[in-house]
């Protein structure tokens, strides 16, 4: 699509056959046995960033809305979770710091952990982590590091964070 011209009938074609193959690889998938699917819910992907041709033409809501429509014909329940902080949280240990992710390789700077960096943020995806709210993120916390754990968010030594987050959150 990106050697195509916008609006040319070439152009046209390619969209549809991206089309039909999200559709014909979606529907590969084995969605027997499988009760939940947490998705990524992105947007803004490569905002203020200078970003090549062939990401202009990004389907993840292409793919996202396929998902939802197979999801709801089988009954399978679809989660949009954000992904913030997902790849720079340990699944061990609970962990966020910013540093711990470097590429393609997450180590963990409290117990350890060596694995790759995104099944590391795929086991992240399938805990049921609380939201963490934009006030929240813009205290910049994960560069010193603090615990996100299903009980809520903690310091580095053990204090409760809820203090700073806002009264509405």
């Amino acid at each position: 699509m990106t050697r195509k011209r916008k609006g040319s009938k070439n152009f046209k074609k390619a969209q549809d056959h991206r089309e039909n193959f999200v559709n014909w690889s979606v529907n590969q998938l084995n969605f027997q046995d499988v009760q939940q699917v947490n998705l990524e819910r992105i947007w803004n992907i490569g905002y203020k960033n200078k970003t090549s041709r062939l990401m202009s033409h990004w389907v993840n809501t292409l793919i996202r809305d396929k998902v939802e429509s197979v999801g709801e014909e089988l009954g399978v329940q679809i989660n949009l979770q954000s992904s913030t902080y997902r790849s720079q949280r340990c699944s061990e240990c609970g962990m966020v710091r910013k540093s711990n992710r470097k590429g393609k390789v997450y180590t963990c700077k409290h117990c350890g952990l060596i694995i790759d960096a995104d099944y590391n943020a795929s086991k992240n995806h399938e805990q049921n982590l609380p939201e963490i709210p934009y006030n929240f993120r813009k205290l910049n916390m994960n560069r010193k590091g603090f615990f996100w754990l299903n009980s809520g968010l903690f310091g580095l030594e053990g204090e409760s964070l809820q203090s700073l987050l806002p009264e509405n959150a």
